[in-house]
């Protein structure tokens, strides 16, 4: 018993539940978790700072994928029916990747211009697209593209 409390004591608690991933569109949520699937196995790092900032994945009929979160709380990540119906699960996991850095920064109360932003989380996208077999070259070049405009403003 001494050493179950010794351990409960010592081992580091971090907040990593299951993300809640919404039912929607044609089987969406088997998408989204097979992309969840695919950043653990190519970068667990990227895959537990998705855990450490989202709490639920859900969806959009816009043209873009955002998100929305508060200081110091998980918030959520939403998909674009443009980008899941890309039928490209490495899209999906640069969206995934993408938003996680904008919750990073809104948990962590920083304020920045936005096109700064931007950039910087196209960058964060970018680093793990290059780990990414097989990647479609589309999905670096969209990254690199959009890092040049927003860092252009």
């Amino acid at each position: 018993m001494r050493y179950l409390i010794i351990l409960i004591l010592f081992i580091p608690f971090t907040s990593l539940a299951q993300i809640k991933i919404d039912k929607a569109g044609d089987s969406w949520e088997l998408k989204v978790d097979s992309a969840l699937d695919k950043i653990k196995l190519i970068d667990p790092i990227y895959y537990s700072h998705i855990l450490r900032v989202c709490d639920t994945i859900s969806y959009c009929n816009e043209n873009f994928s955002s998100c929305y979160g508060g200081y110091n709380k998980k918030g959520t990540i939403i998909i674009s029916f443009k980008d899941m119906g890309s039928n490209d699960i490495d899209d999906i996991c640069a969206v995934l990747v993408h938003e996680s850095l904008h919750l990073k920064i809104l948990m962590n109360g920083i304020e920045m211009n936005g096109n700064r932003e931007e950039s910087l989380c196209y960058s964060y996208e970018k680093t793990f697209l290059l780990k990414v077999p097989g990647v479609n070259p589309y999905l670096i070049k969209h990254a690199d593209d959009m890092i040049i405009i927003m860092g252009s403003f």
